[in-house]
């Protein structure tokens, strides 16, 4: 049975569902976390002006999404390879 409490009332799914087939694709909270930290960099690159914190959130991110790339001298390095702060995140994106 699939069956919602709300209140005094019982809702069922089975004759309320918008729609017959069900989300194909799901994401783990994890990599949702991430997802959300890699879109926040460029926040923190538009409205910081120091740069030794956007220094300190890329490392930090980093460690966390367990890709390693750097930011140094106003440049985003992955592998050595220089990217723009432009297309950063989905670059990080496309690699989570």
């Amino acid at each position: 049975m699939d069956y919602l409490a709300i209140e005094n009332y019982l809702v069922s799914f089975r004759n309320n569902r918008k729609s017959k087939q069900y989300f194909k694709k799901e994401e783990s909270e994890d990599v949702c976390l991430k997802k959300d930290c890699v879109i926040r960099l460029d926040t923190v690159v538009k409205l910081s002006r120091n740069d030794k914190a956007i220094s300190m959130y890329v490392n930090r991110l980093s460690k966390f999404i367990n890709i390693d790339f750097n930011y140094i001298k106003k440049e985003f390095r992955f592998k050595n390879k220089k990217i723009s702060k432009f297309k950063i995140v989905n670059y990080l994106l496309e690699r989570i």
